[in-house]
C-alpha cells in the first residue's frame, strides 16, 4: 500500500520517518500542490493525508478535486 502526506510545512517530512516505521507500506511525502498531483499521477497511492490549507495559489481541496479526476 503507499500512502501519499501531503503538508507545506516542511517538517511532514520529519513525520514521514517514523509513521513509515509503524506502517505496512510505502509513504511518500509532497509539500507543494504541483508536487502532490505529480506524486498522484506516477504513484496512484491508495490513501492521502491532505492538509486542506496549503499557502498556494492550490489549496487542498484542489488537490483532492484534481485526485478524483487522476483516479478516474
Amino acid at each position: 500500500m503507499k500512502l501519499l502526506i501531503v503538508d507545506d510545512e516542511v517538517t511532514v517530512a520529519l513525520v514521514a520517518g517514523p509513521f513509515e516505521e509503524h506502517f505496512e507500506g510505502e509513504v511518500f511525502t509532497a509539500t507543494t500542490p504541483g508536487e502532490a498531483l505529480r506524486l498522484l499521477e506516477q504513484l496512484q497511492p491508495e490513501g492521502m493525508l491532505l492538509d486542506i490549507n496549503l499557502r498556494s495559489r492550490l489549496n487542498g481541496f484542489d488537490v483532492l478535486s484534481r485526485a478524483a479526476e487522476i483516479q478516474s
